[in-house]
């Protein structure tokens, strides 16, 4: 009896273990079973991913699996999300751009303890309250982009303290409160361009103390005023593209210790803000295309040390650039002047004082030609002058002659990079990881090879690189090099010419006047002065004294013109009374 209880026992046990172990594995297949994967949706229990692009859903669905990490809902006809975010507490990412959202009701998302990244851009949401986003502490990227909202009110993102980038543009935005960016201490990229904004919302900065990229171009203010951007000291991008500006105040820049990157472009600027922007001395990008000056003066970027590229892109008023124009930006890497249409004036000094110049990019604009005593050109490492109106002759052959040997080095690398040794595979990886910056090295320099020439007539339409260089017409005395080498010459040899004829007639002058000293001159001084006295008449008392004061002191003294000298000769010669004479 006994025995047969315990083998009833023990036959449960196994059966109940059996049951228990069935259940275990059948689970999974009971969720999934349950989990419904909507018409168009791509559902991946593996990684938990779901997508439902461009599926014409009207509401989120709620059958899927409660556990996926990733939902993407892009391009559907979403109106309300609030019955049904709910059920997906476990999203870290979340796309529901591209919907017809309205509104979201407070608290939303408050079970999505954590999402990381949230895209609710181009909806139609027009209003953000203050408890709209509670509960997402550990939200990291929020898009709003493309939406309605006209107002940021106060505390609107209080609950996103962890928050790193808000992406506001494309909105309808006209003010801005004050504490609007309460507590968005680790604000890192701020989006608020292409809004209605009529002046910069200066007084909402303060809590954004690590914010480090900002953009709000294409907005309403014409002016900056002084130390709008006082407080954003760790500011390193500032993208004023398209924002109007019509002036900017001395001391707009004031606090921006930090800044690298300015974008000026697309606005309404007379010329080119020297003194406004010399105080931001560790600058190192800046664009300021598509204004309305009509030069690049000398020293026009003054204070801008440590300058490495520099933009001016679609400045159709821009026609001239003077002497030393970058004179003070020495460290200058990049110079992209394209799509100028009226400039085609470079002073010969234009581009001097730049050692570490290695791209010129002067594409598209109304260049005819530039002398080759502009600058080192054998510096650069590319020079692209395609798409101009070129006149292609004696004074450009120099830019053919650099086109070709740059040509050539180019293949000259291409041939060792070639797959023709055992490493293909390292150079397959080597060519993959190749940045952007190299990519559009290696473009720009592909379209050099192909610049046109547009006079004079034999060689309109063709080839600079494939011209013949004795089509050009130059003399042996026409090549610049050439004639500031002659002029050099010329001018030294008239100096030295000069020197030795100067040289030759002051010896001469003063040879001439020490034999005039030393012999004839004063033979002739002592015989005008005898002529004189023997001239003089005999009857005059001071003759008679004079001449024999002169014969007593002569007997004493060597004598004169070959004339014997002592006492007696006083006695050879009486005087002679005066009434015999």
């Amino acid at each position: 009896m006994m025995v047969a209880m315990t083998m009833t026992k023990r036959t449960n046990i196994t059966l109940g273990m059996i049951i228990l172990m069935i259940f275990i594995i059948m689970t999974p297949t009971m969720i999934n079973s349950l989990a419904n994967c909507p018409n168009g949706c791509e559902c991946n229990d593996e990684v938990l991913i779901v997508t439902c692009n461009e599926t014409d859903l009207d509401v989120m669905p709620i059958a899927l699996n409660p556990s996926i990490r990733k939902l993407v809902m892009r391009k559907n006809k979403i109106k309300s999300i609030e019955s049904y975010i709910q059920f997906y507490p476990e999203l870290v990412y979340l796309d529901l751009s591209e919907n017809h959202l309205l509104k979201l009701l407070t608290k939303t998302f408050q079970y999505q303890k954590k999402l990381i990244e949230l895209n609710l851009g181009q909806n139609k949401i027009s209003d953000l309250e203050s408890d709209t986003f509670q509960g997402l502490e550990m939200l990291q990227i929020l898009n709003l982009r493309g939406n309605l909202v006209f107002e940021l009110k106060n505390y609107a993102f209080s609950s996103l303290s962890n928050l790193e980038e808000l992406n506001l543009g494309q909105n309808r935005i006209t003010s801005i409160e004050p504490d609007a960016f309460y507590r968005l201490y680790n604000l890192k990229i701020l989006y608020l361009d292409d809004n209605s904004l009529n002046q910069i919302p200066t007084l909402s900065f303060p809590p954004l103390t690590n914010l480090a990229e900002l953009f709000i171009g294409v907005n309403s203010f014409t002016t900056l005023e002084k130390n709008a951007f006082e407080k954003l000291k760790k500011l390193t991008t500032l993208n004023l593209n398209g924002a109007q500006l019509h002036n900017i105040s001395s001391g707009a820049f004031y606090g921006l210790e930090s800044l690298r990157v300015l974008d000026l472009s697309s606005n309404r600027l007379l010329r080119i803000p020297t003194k406004e922007i010399s105080s931001l001395n560790r600058l190192e990008e800046l664009s300021i295309g598509m204004n309305d000056f009509d030069i690049i003066s000398e020293k026009a970027f003054d204070g801008l040390t440590n300058l490495h590229k520099l933009e001016i892109i679609g400045a159709n008023k821009l026609t001239r650039v003077q002497n030393n124009a970058f004179s003070e930006n020495g460290n200058l890497r990049v110079i992209r002047m394209t799509d100028n249409e009226e400039l085609s004036q470079f002073e010969s000094a234009a581009f001097h004082g730049l050692p570490y110049l290695k791209e010129l990019i002067l594409k598209n604009n109304a260049i005819e030609t530039i002398r080759e005593n502009s600058y080192e050109w054998n510096n650069l490492e590319i020079l692209d002058l395609s798409d101009n109106p070129l006149r292609c002759d004696c004074h450009l052959l120099w830019y053919k002659i650099f086109l070709n040997s740059r040509n050539n080095q180019h293949s000259s690398n291409k041939n060792k990079e070639s797959p023709n040794d055992n490493n293909t595979n390292s150079n397959i990886t080597k060519s993959l990881s190749v940045t952007n910056n190299d990519y559009n090295r290696e473009f720009i320099g592909n379209q050099n090879q192909n610049v046109l020439c547009l006079s004079p007539q034999f060689a309109k339409g063709k080839e600079l690189t494939k011209l013949s260089s004795d089509l050009f017409g130059c003399t042996p005395n026409s090549d610049p090099k050439t004639q500031a080498i002659i002029c050099g010459l010329l001018v030294i040899t008239a100096a030295i010419i000069t020197f030795l004829i100067l040289l030759a007639y002051k010896c001469r002058r003063k040879k001439f006047r020490n034999v005039l000293k030393d012999s004839s001159w004063e033979i002739s001084s002592t015989i005008g002065r005898k002529d004189r006295d023997y001239h003089k008449t005999y009857a005059a008392p001071q003759y008679i004294d004079t001449t024999m004061r002169k014969h007593t002191m002569s007997s004493s003294s060597p004598s004169h013109c070959g004339m014997p000298g002592g006492a007696n000769n006083y006695q050879q010669y009486p005087m002679i009374p005066i009434t015999e004479l």
